[in-house]
């Protein structure tokens, strides 16, 4: 069996609504891998409540991909993106455009469009500022499903449970936020730190800004970090009272689109932290047992049985 023409058909043409009907969704073959190598068990455990069959996937080249459904990826570093999925990335994107749905969470976010199939309009933004709430937009497809039942506090409380954000305007077309940061879910903004890239840093102001305001340091390593920035720019880091960006569209925390006949599922949330057994309880069991299921519900739809 291989469900990729029939959810990717139905996602191209009505956006993903139809696939929330009851009885169209069939169960399928769900690959999943961390960028890093590690093969967890609870990652296998939220495919399997989903309603399809989990198969670790050390290497996804076209061989492996050819038998999936859906490729559920984690990436569990902070600074960039592991080779075990860059190098196989043309074989992920023709798969894609057959019909698999992608799902990346990621800790890394900075240019993180660039390793997702369609992504390269997709702007993103390693940010720390709430990054223990995590919200959902009215009507939001993830809400409920083969999991259970979500709402806006299930998922708060967390260790950094975003890593940053993605820009809702930047989604390509078809494009919507399934869960979000806080505060912007109205989509009028509240202004202040957005995000070091968003006020177009680059080269040495750039990595100086993520020092001060991204990577989550404290104490000693942060005041001198902060004292190197004035001492240079003579002005304030922009997430110390600098001055405020204008508004912003949504801030996507977890998002969906379209591309060829498959989806890709994109999420700043660092779950491989969570499916691992780490952070506080509440919320991992939310991520781990309700959350990702239903994403992979939602997206790869199980067949309902009378």
């Amino acid at each position: 069996m291989n469900a990729r023409t029939n959810s990717g058909v139905l996602a191209t043409l009505l956006g993903g609504i139809t696939l929330l009907l009851p009885g169209l969704g069939q169960a399928g073959t769900i690959g999943y891998m961390d960028m890093c190598g590690n093969d967890q068990a609870a990652h296998a455990a939220a495919i399997s409540a989903a309603g399809h069959t989990p198969v670790y996937v050390p290497v996804p080249d076209s061989e492996a991909l050819a038998t999936l459904d859906g490729l559920s990826v984690t990436n569990c570093d902070n600074g960039g993106f592991g080779t075990a999925y860059t190098d196989h990335l043309a074989a992920i994107t023709a798969a894609v455009n057959g019909g698999m749905v992608l799902f990346v969470h990621d800790r890394t976010v900075t240019d993180a469009g660039s390793i997702l199939p369609g992504g390269g309009g997709i702007q993103t933004a390693r940010s720390f500022a709430g990054d223990a709430d995590i919200d959902f937009p009215a009507g939001s497809a993830i809400l409920t499903g083969p999991g259970g039942v979500l709402d806006n506090n299930s998922l708060d409380g967390g260790n950094s449970s975003t890593h940053g954000f993605v820009y809702q305007a930047s989604l390509p077309a078809g494009g919507s936020v399934l869960a979000a940061r806080p505060g912007l879910l109205d989509g009028e903004g509240e202004g202040g730190f957005e995000g070091c890239e968003a006020y177009g840093y680059t080269g040495t102001k750039l990595n100086w800004c993520r020092n001060v305001c991204e990577k989550g340091y404290t104490g000693a390593t942060l005041d001198m970090w902060i004292h190197r920035w004035v001492n240079k720019y003579h002005e304030d880091p922009p997430c110390a009272g600098g001055p405020a960006l204008p508004p912003q569209e949504m801030e996507g925390a977890t998002v969906s689109y379209p591309y060829g006949e498959g989806r890709v599922v994109y999420s700043t949330i660092p779950l491989d932290y969570y499916l691992a057994g780490s952070g506080g309880n509440p919320p991992r069991d939310n991520f781990n047992n309700v959350y990702l299921p239903n994403v992979i519900g939602w997206a790869l739809p199980a067949p309902i049985l009378d």
